[in-house]
């Protein structure tokens, strides 16, 4: 069973290293489409969970 086929929507990958996030979103045809790369300051937003704002800045404080 694939990712689509499991519900999933969005994949999201953050490197604490290089502290950046990057997004995957599953688009209309069924494959994921990969997004714009954002950083520390940046905030992210989605549209599975309305309301929701990743704050990556406070994300990557302590590392």
């Amino acid at each position: 069973m694939g990712s689509a086929q499991a519900g999933v929507k969005e994949y999201w990958i953050l490197s604490p290293l290089d502290k950046t996030f990057f997004r995957y979103i599953l688009d209309d045809q069924g494959k994921f489409q990969p997004t714009k790369l954002l950083t520390e300051g940046e905030e992210v937003i989605t549209a599975i969970l309305p309301g929701f704002t990743l704050i990556l800045e406070e994300v990557f404080q302590d590392l």
